[in-house]
């Protein structure tokens, strides 16, 4: 697979973290209700690999609408892999670097610079969004 490359500098993020909690909106239900994720959550929605890992332990960095724009490589399957990490991601257990579905991506920095946390250069504005997915399972998000 090619790995995806996009603006870092300009995308908002959702790290979702699957656990289990009740009465809650899913990542997608979320998604939705954000007109700014709209470009990606479209994404999400396309058939492809990504699809079985929305039900996992799985964190999403969601890009906004205008990184979408700007961004000008293929979208589709890569795109979504790109942005999801295979296992759960909550800040005060993060290392220095996470790594994408993609194979053969380069890393994912993480970088904690005073009260602000950022992967790549994009930084956390929003922390520990409750959510839960389709099937039960809590996710807990952080946008950046």
């Amino acid at each position: 697979m090619m790995a995806v490359k996009i603006n870092i500098v300009t995308v908002v993020a959702i790290l979702v973290s699957l656990f289990q909690v009740v009465d809650m909106d899913s990542i997608m239900d979320f998604l939705r209700k954000r007109e700014d994720l709209s470009q990606f959550l479209l994404e999400l929605q396309r058939d492809g690999l990504h699809q079985a890992y929305m039900n996992r332990q799985v964190t999403v960095l969601v890009p906004n609408n205008k990184a979408m724009e700007e961004y000008r490589g293929r979208r589709g399957e890569d795109l979504a892999l790109n942005h999801l990490i295979n296992s759960i991601v909550i800040e005060n257990q993060l290392g220095d670097r996470l790594s994408s579905l993609v194979s053969g991506s380069p890393p994912i920095w993480i970088t904690k610079r005073s009260a602000w946390l950022y992967f790549t250069q994009a930084r956390a504005v929003e922390k520990n969004i409750n959510l839960q997915s389709d099937s039960g399972e809590q996710q807990v998000g952080v946008t950046l």
